[in-house]
């Protein structure tokens, strides 16, 4: 029996998810909360399995009761806000301190549309259940490393991409504040995010990375020591002509993940960079980037996952590792050191 706490200042919304989640023989409302503050208090107390949490409430909010239990007694905590209400910097703060992931909460008459979306919700909370609580802990040594790596003339890899989905925020910056400053080649990092949120993040890591971070956008030309995330709005490839690289948003659709899509972008730099290019999975639920870590490990390049114990969810990497196409299997901390030794 899954064990959720439901924390929501409306009244309203505490009694509605309490009805729609009743009927679910494995999963227990075992109590709400109308604020942060009592969320924390009834987590300490009852020791829920997961918590549906409303980040905008009045008084004590969801920031406050997602630092307060994940430093305490980690729990996965989801997100159920609406995200055209919730200020995007606040939204990736919280999956900073750790919150599991977020749902989209349907603005509606009286919330009606919330019904609508329980098949969702059910999902979300036993996925939740299931991940690695102690993953979700943020840890405090992200700090870039800014001294100068010296790099061989001639790189063994020419591109590097890294696709991630739950719990892959912090993943991803636990790697890239990690990366020299003068590294030379591109790196494309594609996260499963709200588009409301995806410009927020990339901001975040610009701010505390020495190399530049931006969006990837049509037509621009890929260049070296930049990080580029993928928007949340498409599916992206790259394309070259001649002598340049560049992103183009494609309309073709994947059986795994669309927008953005991690094959897409890995299957094209592969026809680009063939040997030349590196693919990292990371933590995430499903299998986004298996078809292409396997088009990079069929064509010579070199692909590594992060590890179970590492990892929040242990979706993407684990089917890929079972597949024979990963050469490195990695905990979170040893990726950044292995891509630049691997580099040359």
């Amino acid at each position: 029996m899954i064990k959720v706490l439901l924390v929501d200042d409306s009244g309203l919304m505490r009694l509605l998810l309490q009805n729609i989640l009743e009927d679910e023989p494995d999963i227990s409302v075992i109590d709400t909360a109308k604020d942060g503050k009592e969320a924390y208090e009834k987590t300490i107390q009852l020791k829920p399995n997961v918590i549906l949490l409303d980040l905008i409430m009045k008084g004590y909010d969801g920031k406050y009761a997602i630092k307060k239990i994940m430093q305490d007694v980690p729990t996965p905590i989801i997100i159920f806000s609406s995200l055209m209400n919730v200020n995007p910097d606040i939204a990736v703060e919280a999956l900073e301190l750790g919150a599991y992931d977020f749902l989209n909460k349907p603005s509606g008459v009286f919330n009606s549309k919330v019904r609508e979306i329980k098949d969702k919700i059910v999902h979300k909370i036993k996925s939740a259940y299931h991940s690695n609580a102690d993953s979700l802990i943020r840890k405090k040594n992200f700090r870039h490393n800014t001294n100068p790596h010296t790099f061989d003339r001639d790189l063994t890899y020419q591109v590097i991409l890294m696709g991630a989905s739950t719990g892959g925020t912090n993943a991803l910056e636990s790697i890239l504040l990690k990366l020299p400053s003068n590294l030379p080649i591109p790196i494309i990092v594609i996260q499963h995010i709200p588009y409301e949120y995806g410009h927020s993040f990339a901001r975040r890591l610009n701010d505390l990375s020495d190399i530049p971070v931006r969006i990837a956008k049509e037509q621009e030309t890929l260049s070296g020591n930049t990080i580029y995330i993928a928007p949340s709005d498409c599916n992206m490839e790259l394309i070259q002509n001649q002598n340049k690289i560049y992103f183009k948003v494609t309309h073709k659709r994947f059986e795994a993940y669309n927008s953005p899509s991690i094959d897409s972008l890995m299957l094209s730099a592969v026809d680009v960079f063939k040997e030349k290019t590196l693919g990292i999975l990371l933590t995430g639920m499903g299998r986004d980037g298996v078809l292409g870590m396997e088009k990079i490990y069929e064509s010579g390049g070199f692909t590594i996952a992060q590890d179970e114990e590492t990892s929040v969810v242990f979706g993407m990497p684990k089917v890929a590792i079972e597949q024979g196409i990963i050469e490195q299997v990695l905990p979170l901390q040893e990726i950044p050191g292995f891509v630049v030794s691997a580099l040359g």
